[in-house]
């Protein structure tokens, strides 16, 4: 059993070999049904005889028993996002019990970040094996990452192949475009575009973005001809706050003087404490682009800029 203080409550989560799961407040005990334990793989060796990728892909949960998990972790996502951790890791750990993989994977994250719970690598392996066992495409490639770099475990270059293709076969994004940019390196650009098309296609940002950026670098072999593609899955990217993409589209519209939405989003990447947001944000108001002019707040701006590490801002500051 595995305890950790969570905002003064102590928390306690079990790995997947223990009958229960509780925490020492006295309205929560659970326990592993033998059903539940049944259908429970042990953490062993992925070489294993009879073990099959299929066992692993899209594995199915009694409906109504899923829908009860899922409402429930809706609750601890927010509860997690009010910092409220240890009311959130209780909640996981009773889900755990159904061998929920969302609610696994949290927990999973929670041991890795130090979050809610003491920052154990050991157990992060535990948690993500488990999720990943019961068909997370998320803590397939995780657990394929740990494996390879040797995080939480001995490095295992085999195991990290056998995970990362069941994330592949789940179509899972950060898998894709791993393989890709493995492709890459190989000069086999026709099975990187492939894996770079299907990634973006699943609409996840960073996917999206990787996907400009390859068209970018490798305008021939990407066999993109629309001259604004990259602009548009930039924007699409930024939609979705993904951060690297905004900066793009900022300068974008920076160089076609469209000094509004350089704003726009400069304030929104500063608010995000991103140092290049901020030094444009000071650009705006220096200049009086898009904005009333204001020195004063300009100058405090490439100062904070500066602060946060922006080389251009540290050089206005030293010029003023």
């Amino acid at each position: 059993i595995n305890s950790s203080n969570c905002n003064n409550v102590n928390v306690e989560i079990t790995g997947r070999d223990s009958q229960t799961l509780y925490s020492s407040k006295s309205n929560f005990v659970t326990r592993i049904n033998n059903n539940t334990r049944k259908q429970t793989k042990v953490a062993t060796d992925d070489n294993a005889k009879g073990e099959r990728d299929e066992d692993f892909i899209n594995i199915k949960m009694d409906p109504d028993v899923e829908r009860a998990c899922a409402k429930q972790h809706q609750l601890a996502l927010v509860y997690y996002n009010q910092k409220k951790y240890n009311k959130a890791i209780v909640l996981w750990a009773e889900l755990a019990k159904y061998k929920y993989a969302p609610a696994l994977k949290s927990i999973a994250m929670c041991y890795q970040d130090g979050t809610g719970l003491k920052k154990n690598l050991e157990q992060t392996m535990r948690f993500y094996e488990d999720a990943a066992r019961h068909g997370d495409s998320e803590a397939q490639y995780d657990l394929s990452q740990m494996y390879r770099n040797g995080i939480g475990c001995t490095a295992n270059d085999s195991l990290a192949q056998v995970w990362m293709r069941r994330a592949l076969m789940q179509k899972e994004p950060r898998a894709m475009i791993a393989t890709a940019k493995e492709h890459i390196a190989r000069n086999e650009h026709s099975k990187a575009r492939e894996y770079m098309q299907e990634a973006a296609s699943t609409g996840d940002a960073a996917a999206i973005y990787e996907y400009a950026r390859y068209i970018e670098a490798y305008p021939a072999q990407s066999g993109v001809t629309e001259n604004n593609t990259i602009v548009k899955l930039m924007r699409t990217a930024a939609e979705e706050e993904h951060r690297e993409a905004q900066i793009y589209i900022m300068e974008h519209e920076y160089a076609a003087e469209n000094y509004t939405e350089v704003y726009r989003i400069a304030r929104e990447l500063s608010l995000a404490k991103r140092h290049e947001g901020t030094k444009r944000m000071a650009d705006c108001y220096f200049f009086g682009l898009g904005v009333k002019r204001d020195k004063k707040l300009a100058k405090d701006l490439y100062r904070t800029a500066a602060n946060e590490g922006n080389k251009e801002a540290e050089e206005i500051i030293e010029g003023f």
